[in-house]
């Protein structure tokens, strides 16, 4: 839970608070720029399609100062989303302790009825479509959870009904968020019946917030990229452990894999014998084939006509 000057506020998802991150070196967003001793910046895994929610705790000794409660302001990705009051009287009857539970955007609707906007995180979509100047501006809080308390002086008011439009969450441009590693964002879930608070309207005790609580969500891959969680690393193959080192269970794998092993160089022989076999077959072919080629036909004489000479004989 991050903690400055007796506030404390975290992040919890799936029924717990979440692991807070240091920002690594090599960050340059402009959160980090200056930063002064009020404000604390975080990372977090958040997870796509999970809810989340908020959680305010002030300690003992907190100082009020001239104040008479103070206000947790909640940013989401750059939109207000309203926020709690803690009270200099319900921070005395608690015990010198207040705890609050910030579970969405709370307003009251057309009717007068009281409902609250739960808070999920949603896959990130982007697009190659150009963006520049104030377009860049608009999407450089995405990603991003604030949290500003402030020492107020004031007390309850009326607040106005309020019909909330379903906010369209277009895919964003890659160039406007380049180098951040953001696949999450924030959205709106489906409202729900939720019993209207008290609502106060003051003026502010300091000329800047008492503190700033800023917590940056990354997926877990997104974490690994920024170098903020280790990459898992690649497991030894079995066959190049120590045999002395392996689990019976792993014992029976590594005696598989060998046997498989086996079996595909058994196939693997006979089929480089086939191929070694045909081939020399292929070459006894065309060896009878040059022979045929290389024969001389003899061709028979033709008949010889023989002539008789008959004649006088001479005794």
């Amino acid at each position: 839970m991050a903690v400055i000057k007796k506030v404390k506020v975290s992040i919890c998802s799936g029924g717990k608070k979440l692991q807070e991150y240091h920002p690594p070196d090599n960050d340059a967003s402009p959160d980090m720029k200056d930063t002064p001793d009020d404000t604390l910046v975080k990372y977090i895994q958040g997870v796509s399609d999970a809810n989340f929610t908020i959680a305010f705790r002030v300690g003992k000794k907190f100082g009020f100062g001239k104040a008479n409660y103070l206000r947790f302001t909640v940013t989401v990705d750059g939109e207000h989303l309203g926020g709690n009051v803690c009270t200099k009287e319900d921070y005395q009857k608690g015990g010198s302790v207040w705890k609050h539970r910030y579970k969405g955007l709370t307003e009251l609707s057309s009717n007068g009825q009281g409902v609250c906007y739960p808070l999920r995180w949603a896959s990130l979509t982007s697009t190659e479509q150009s963006c520049e100047g104030q377009d860049i501006r608009n999407y450089q809080n995405l990603g991003t959870i604030k949290v500003g308390v402030w020492r107020m002086n004031g007390g309850k008011g009326t607040p106005k009904p309020k019909v909330r439009k379903g906010k369209i969450h277009d895919p964003v441009p890659e160039k406007a968020i380049k180098g951040e590693a953001i696949d999450l964002r924030a959205n709106l879930d489906v409202p729900r019946p939720h019993k209207a608070g008290s609502f106060y309207k003051g003026t502010k005790v300091d000329d800047k917030p008492y503190a700033v609580f800023i917590f940056k969500y990354r997926s877990k891959e997104s974490l690994e990229a920024l170098g903020i969680l280790e990459r898992p690393q690649t497991p030894q193959p079995l066959e190049e452990r120590d045999i002395e080192t392996l689990s019976p269970d792993e014992l029976k794998e590594l005696a598989r894999r060998l046997k498989a092993a086996q079996a595909e160089q058994k196939v693997k022989i006979k089929k480089e014998n086939a191929e070694s076999n045909l081939t020399q077959l292929a070459d006894l072919e065309r060896g009878r084939n040059d022979a045929d080629d290389d024969e001389v036909e003899f061709v028979g004489e033709q008949p010889v006509k023989r002539v008789c000479i008959i004649g006088p004989v001479i005794e």
